[in-house]
């Protein structure tokens, strides 16, 4: 008995939409498994295009984890940029950029991931990327932008070191994400619905206050 096997359809006459097809695979599978736990034939069956192409597009699995990397952080990033957060004042914009994370839980975890795995490589993979620092100054201008209006305004004392506040944003957002899971496990579930990520929510606001504010 013959079977046939019908190939995957491709999109041979769009390049970006395939290069896009493969880069959004890449990341749940660098996310869920790591770089070394990843494999390019896997991420080939997942995709519409074949494990050439991805070879043809990007050249190896390194460089790919790498593209991956950048697309995760512009897509992360670029949610900050595009909802309004500079239109706010000083205070509800602070406060805003504090919501991400307990707002977004869900769909940053493949970022959260992501992220974690590079670190655990000691970021060898993000310094290789030529535009990491330019893809992140948005961000850090964002916050810088924010402070310097909330001194102006008096909201927010003079003399702090704006990328402290970046850092302190980054910490809650990792926490919140990435270390939900061993933190439900070992003190229960209290924090982790609705109600408690609310509370959270306010209390986080209320430190970064604390250390902005006069």
């Amino acid at each position: 008995m013959n079977t046939q096997v019908v190939p995957k359809p491709r999109r041979r006459q769009n390049p970006a939409a395939v290069k896009q097809n493969i880069i959004e695979v890449a990341v749940k599978e660098f996310s869920a498994h790591g770089l070394a736990g990843s494999r390019i034939n896997v991420i080939a069956d997942k995709t519409d295009t074949s494990k050439r192409m991805i070879y043809y597009y990007f050249g190896g699995k390194s460089e790919l984890y790498r593209a991956a990397i950048e697309h995760a952080y512009r897509e992360v990033l670029g949610r900050e940029s595009d909802n309004g957060i500079d239109t706010l004042n000083p205070v509800q914009a602070l406060e805003a950029l504090v919501s991400i994370p307990f707002r977004n839980r869900e769909n940053l975890e493949c970022f959260s991931r992501i992220v974690a795995g590079e670190n655990l490589l000691s970021g060898e993979h993000v310094t290789q990327i030529e535009c990491f620092r330019e893809l992140n100054e948005p961000a850090r201008l964002l916050v810088q932008d924010i402070y310097e209006k909330g001194v102006l305004t008096g909201d927010f004392q003079p003399g702090l070191n704006p990328l402290i506040i970046r850092w302190f944003l980054n910490a809650i957002g990792t926490f919140t994400v990435f270390n939900r899971h061993t933190f439900k496990a070992a003190s229960g579930d209290e924090l982790d619905g609705l109600e408690g990520q609310e509370l959270l929510r306010e209390q986080m606001v209320k430190g970064l206050m604390a250390i902005v504010q006069r």
